[in-house]
């Protein structure tokens, strides 16, 4: 009887540390910075992890990450139909809290790395017939977020002083990605593999 009730508390406890363990409680910031690096490098587990607790963001509740984001900013999040979303949620996830804690140009490049291998494994579950303009479009967001990413808000469109955008960087980046693949509509589906292709090379970096 006694053993039957010790071994009944100890479950209780077990139950309650899973309920309170470290990641429902609030954490160093050496902690946070070590979760933020694992859940932001350009590798496939990387991104598993980061799905997975994007997923179950409550369990995360202790770190205080800041889950939101709006996608692919002013680019398409479907561009020529790829979606890239998931991609885009987790580069928002890198910059958003990279920002937060002050550790943002540090990390700056890993993050958009990241991008980069994230839609790479998008376009890798295409058919061998439009991978390569989905790797084409990808190797643009990538160069967008890499070269002007950060300079305002989150995403692929850059900004000067007092927020105002930089005229420029939008003909080289936002303007080039939206242009004809905001809206993959059936004409545009309906292109042959050539012709996307030829609409995705015109954004040259």
């Amino acid at each position: 009887m006694v053993r039957r009730r010790l071994l009944t508390l100890v479950l209780a406890a077990c139950s309650l540390t899973a309920a309170t363990g470290p990641a429902a409680r609030a954490v160093t910031l050496e902690q946070k910075l070590a979760a933020l690096a694992g859940l932001t490098r350009p590798t496939t587990p990387s991104a598993l992890a980061w799905r997975l607790a994007w997923e179950d963001q409550e369990a995360w509740g202790g770190y205080g990450f800041d889950w939101s984001s709006d996608l692919c900013s002013g680019s398409p999040d479907r561009p020529l139909g790829f979606d890239f979303r998931l991609p885009c949620r987790r580069h928002d996830f890198g910059y958003r809290n990279y920002k937060a804690v002050g550790a943002f140009p540090a990390n700056k490049a890993h993050v958009d790395q990241a991008f980069y291998h994230d839609l790479r494994e998008v376009c890798a579950g295409y058919a061998e017939a439009g991978r390569a303009s989905c790797d084409r479009l990808a190797w643009t967001y990538y160069q967008a977020v890499r070269r002007f990413g950060g300079l305002t808000g989150v995403g692929l469109t850059p900004a000067g002083p007092g927020g105002q955008p930089i005229e420029e960087a939008p003909k080289n980046a936002t303007s080039c990605l939206s242009s004809g693949v905001r809206n993959p509509s059936s004409a545009i589906a309906s292109r042959s593999t050539s012709s996307r292709s030829a609409a995705v090379s015109g954004c040259h970096w």
